[in-house]
């Protein structure tokens, strides 16, 4: 009963807690580490109060809402570069706009939120890389509490890895999952290989805070996880 009691309180105050890039008692960098990784900082292209237009550059940002939902729509010049449906379930909280690349040309970061609640928050990504002036190439993948701290340039060459993160329900604990990506032809690529034994990280949901690589998950689970994990979001 007073495990059940515990569970439901830490559920409920994931619910109520901001959304960071990922569960800050269970972070993929050790809590004390004095090497992290620089991570992308930049300011939101839009604040979400409202019906509201930005324009930056060429671009031009409008926010309406329609019943309960937001609906964004972001042109370059008069073509529709992205658009929400109406109703769209994974509701926009935050754009971004910033060289992810380091090609010279800036890309946008979207996150929407499933309105999940629970054990963090299931949000979706949608990245728009410019590849070439004006032209962009769209992709999007799911994560959890997704925020500009999963950008991270852990070889400090002026281009962003990304934290992908999830929720690994295991056939006796429960893990938090980070794996990480590179980007390469505005494609993201699995680098979990090259920066091992860093990633993956399996970290076990315990009821105090953790940072460490778990042993308690076995071979098997650790393998199955992983043969279900995409090599290229694209």
């Amino acid at each position: 009963m007073k495990k059940t009691s515990l569970l439901l309180v830490i559920m409920v105050a994931f619910c109520l807690t901001e959304a960071e890039a990922y569960m800050e008692e269970y972070p993929p960098f050790p809590f004390k580490s004095k090497k992290l990784p620089p991570h992308l900082e930049t300011e939101e292209l839009i604040e979400f109060k409202g019906e509201t237009t930005t324009r930056v550059e060429d671009l031009q940002v409008e926010l309406s809402t329609i019943d309960v939902y937001d609906k964004l729509r972001i042109k370059d010049g008069k073509e529709i570069i992205f658009e929400t449906e109406e109703g769209f379930t994974p509701f926009v909280f935050a754009v971004y706009y910033a060289d992810l690349d380091n090609n010279k040309l800036k890309d946008i970061v979207i996150f929407s939120d499933y309105r999940s609640c629970g054990l963090g928050y299931k949000h979706r990504v949608d990245i728009l890389f410019q590849v070439r002036r004006h032209t962009f190439s769209h992709i999007h993948y799911d994560t959890m509490s997704a925020s500009l701290k999963d950008f991270v340039d852990i070889n400090r060459d002026g281009v962003y890895e990304i934290i992908y993160t999830a929720f690994y329900a295991g056939q006796r604990h429960n893990y938090f999952v980070y794996s990480i990506y590179e980007i390469r032809d505005a494609k993201l690529y699995n680098a979990n290989k090259k920066y091992s034994p860093a990633f993956p990280k399996f970290i076990w949901f315990t009821y105090k805070p953790n940072d460490k690589q778990s042993t308690r998950i076995t071979r098997e689970e650790r393998e199955g996880y992983l043969k279900i994990l995409p090599e290229v979001i694209e």
